[in-house]
């Protein structure tokens, strides 16, 4: 068959200088479809997809599936540098090792012990645990003596977790393995004895309830019945003019959780592409010291077999197109697209399609999220040619890759499918929040670092909250989920306010306007916008009484002192108290305020967020 025109005008050459290939292919569709002139913005979506599909052939909106398997040759060099006690070599070593080898067997039993030693008990266990699992495949054999060590290392590490019963099972199967062992007589008596006495010691101890971390427990303290992520505090209200919006039913004390969303879809992509190897695919949570890899690709790894097993569904799909790799090969932003090829997994074709089919349709209140992220804002009829164009060849591509992972099952085209991926591109292009993470500040204990390590679509925060130049909350991640947090009182029916672009302070009124005309289709309408708020530079600190400041100083000293010692809770206590302060005796704009709000989401995240 002869080349297609398109296929005449994008190359893609593997290894080649393209900074991202999927933008380079999308760029240059969509350029070829605009230089024919013809598309017919007038008629329905269907149309306008059969239309652009008519003009590409099979494969020309597919690029080469990047290779990310398994290499022992890899794993064993990469262990011979693990030999020296070295974590991050075992890990290499672990990604790469296929499980067929014995290999995976000695790398976690190598991890467990070195983690043992530092005190990490639950790692430890869990890697003990992995390698029974990989054991329990019966791929290969072990010597019976490294059998006996892994239930009598894990046994170890049940008894320092206070679980005595799992730790008297683990004992008593390594005193069934210690049979098979090819030690000396004497040796194996003084084994027996040892391991017969602790059983019969722990036997008679009573097992502990595992504690839980402040961040695991994070929870608010008054759940809305009808919707969990909200708080009672919350009302939400319509208005014509803005929509569905969000006001305080009560008063809201500063510092107070107010949201926790969990999103319906999220998907890892740093900007730093290198914090790939250390993120969980899973919860986004920092695994760099222990990982559980994928037991097919060797570019994820998770940060538990909890986060494994429950990714294991989506991430068996993400296996067939390497999708990590394709992460790697590609910029964040480009990468981005893929929050919805994984939505259209999660959901289910059909289940997906319904949903679709529900747009518009039905006027009731969503039932649940899902229903809640289609139901959100497209601003389908604010947006030029090129881009109705855009999405829908990001909506071929991804209908494509779904095909090569084989969740389509038919050669054919879905038009149903493309137009719910289209329209869910749509959403996610306005709605879709950043997950951000806590990332090494040379040990500074004033100052907060974030990086950018994933997407979100967070259809609570996104469809009741909207956007203040000077917002009443701060938004903060803890692994995938967003929590908004009060940064001061907020009166009963006051609006609650979240922030989409830059602080007032940051940068200036129209430029600030400006950007959110262009990303989110509304012209800002906030108090420091509508009052022409200065900058921080244009800013003073006049106008606060002299026993005022005072109040202030004192506060901030006893809030530098317990940040010092890393008192995150007495830290968050006194910003509050300094928050007080100011909202008796000071008014809006004033430096103060600026760094006040700034020290104490540096707290929070201190307090809440993780990396």
């Amino acid at each position: 068959m002869e080349d297609s025109n398109f296929s005449r005008r994008f190359h893609f050459v593997p290894g080649g200088n393209q900074d991202s290939a999927i933008q380079e292919l999308i760029f240059t569709a969509v350029e070829f479809v605009s230089d024919l002139g013809e598309f017919p913005r007038s008629k329905t979506i269907r149309d306008q997809i059969q239309y652009v599909s008519k003009h590409f052939r099979t494969n020309d909106l597919v690029l080469p599936i990047p290779q990310a398997r398994k290499d022992f040759s890899k794993a064993k060099q990469a262990w011979e540098l693990g030999q020296t006690g070295s974590i991050r070599a075992i890990n290499e070593a672990l990604r790469f090792c296929p499980r067929t080898q014995s290999l995976v067997c000695e790398l976690y039993l190598k991890r467990a012990i070195i983690s043992y030693q530092d005190g990490y008990y639950e790692n430890a266990k869990e890697d003990l645990v992995e390698a029974l699992l990989v054991l329990d495949a019966k791929n290969f054999i072990l010597e019976p003596e490294t059998v006996f060590r892994i239930h009598h290392k894990l046994a170890q590490c049940w008894s320092k977790l206070k679980i005595f019963s799992q730790a008297v099972r683990s004992l008593r199967t390594a005193l069934v393995q210690l049979a098979d062992c090819n030690f000396g007589q004497s040796e194996k008596s003084q084994f027996e004895n040892m391991i017969q006495e602790s059983i019969d010691k722990l036997s008679k101890k009573t097992d502990s309830k595992r504690k839980v971390s402040p961040r695991e427990g994070l929870s608010l303290s008054d759940p809305k019945p009808d919707n969990p992520c909200l708080s009672q505090a919350i009302a939400i209200v319509n208005s014509s003019h803005k929509g569905r919006f969000a006001i305080a039913d009560r008063k809201i004390n500063c510092g107070e959780v107010i949201v926790i969303d969990e999103p319906v879809v999220s998907l890892m992509n740093p900007d730093d592409e290198k914090l790939m190897d250390d993120l969980c695919a899973h919860c986004l949570r920092q695994c760099s010291n222990f990982q559980h890899p994928c037991p097919r690709c060797s570019t994820t790894a998770f940060c538990s077999l909890e986060c494994r097993s429950q990714s294991q569904l989506v991430h068996g799909f993400e296996c067939k197109v390497n999708l990590n790799q394709i992460r790697l090969e590609n910029t964040s932003d480009s990468f981005r697209v893929f929050l919805t090829w994984k939505a259209v997994i999660q959901i289910g074709l059909e289940e997906f399609k319904r949903l679709y089919r529900k747009v518009g349709r039905d006027l009731n209140e969503p039932e649940n999220d899902q229903e809640r992220m289609f139901q959100m804002m497209t601003h389908e009829r604010e947006r030029h040619i090129e881009a109705h164009i855009k999405y829908i060849i990001v909506a071929l591509y991804l209908h494509k890759l779904l095909e090569k992972a084989g969740v389509c099952t038919s050669d054919r085209l879905d038009w149903e499918l493309v137009e719910a991926i289209h329209h869910l591109l749509q959403v996610q292009d306005v709605n879709t929040h950043p997950i951000l993470g806590l990332c090494d500040e040379g040990g500074r204990s004033s100052e907060v670092g974030l990086a950018k390590v994933g997407n979100a679509i967070n259809v609570n925060i996104g469809s009741f909250i909207n956007h203040s130049c000077n917002p009443n909350t701060c938004r903060i991640n803890f692994g995938r989920k967003s929590v908004l947090v009060a940064t001061r009182t907020i009166p009963t029916g006051q609006e609650i306010s979240d922030i989409y672009s830059m602080h007032y302070s940051e940068i200036g009124r129209q430029e600030r306007r400006n950007w959110l005309k262009s990303m989110f289709f509304f012209e800002c309408s906030c108090e420091a916008c509508e009052g022409h708020w200065p900058t921080y530079e244009e800013l003073d600190t006049n106008g606060i009484e002299p026993n005022v400041m005072e109040d202030l100083k004192q506060v901030e000293s006893g809030i530098f002192h317990a940040l010092k010692r890393q008192d995150f809770d007495t830290a968050f206590q006194l910003h509050v108290k300094d928050v007080h302060i100011l909202e008796k005796a000071v008014r809006e704009p004033n430096r103060i305020y600026i760094s006040v709000r700034n020290s104490l989401q540096f707290c929070l995240w201190k307090k809440y967020g993780h990396f």
